[in-house]
């Protein structure tokens, strides 16, 4: 739909609801664009079943820094329990994917693991069929 920071509860219902349309899926995360969060946002999110989440690494890939800053920027700043920030839509994607086997690799090498949101959690938020 758009990349509005701090969406009103009718941005995040109006985006819930398509989610809903094409997935069968009712949406119980919610990444806020840029990050923005405040108390009305969650609020909101929270209103209609969705936990926000946010990240604590951000290679900023949505730029086209190229695929060497988009590794370094990764691997000097994730910490266990971090959760990464990538993009896979709204451009050229491919210094993206291109950084993905090498920050794999040397996370792996430093003894780190992968895991979902959901697993993060707990498994306690799972997606829901709807209807």
């Amino acid at each position: 739909m758009n990349h509005v920071e701090y969406p009103g509860y009718a941005q995040i219902a109006g985006a819930a609801a398509r989610i809903r349309a094409y997935t069968h899926f009712q949406p119980c995360l919610f990444r806020p664009p840029g990050g923005a969060a405040n108390s009305s946002v969650i609020a909101s999110a929270g209103s209609l079943g969705m936990r926000t989440i946010t990240w604590d690494v951000d290679p900023q890939d949505w730029s086209l820094p190229g695929t060497e800053a988009i590794y370094s920027n990764i691997v000097r700043h994730a910490r266990d329990g971090s959760i990464i920030l990538m993009h896979d839509g709204g451009g050229p994607r491919g210094e993206t994917l291109a950084a993905l086997p090498q920050i794999i690799d040397a996370l792996r090498a430093r003894g780190f693991g992968f895991a979902t949101v959901s697993e993060l959690l707990g498994d306690r938020i799972l997606y829901r069929p709807y209807g």
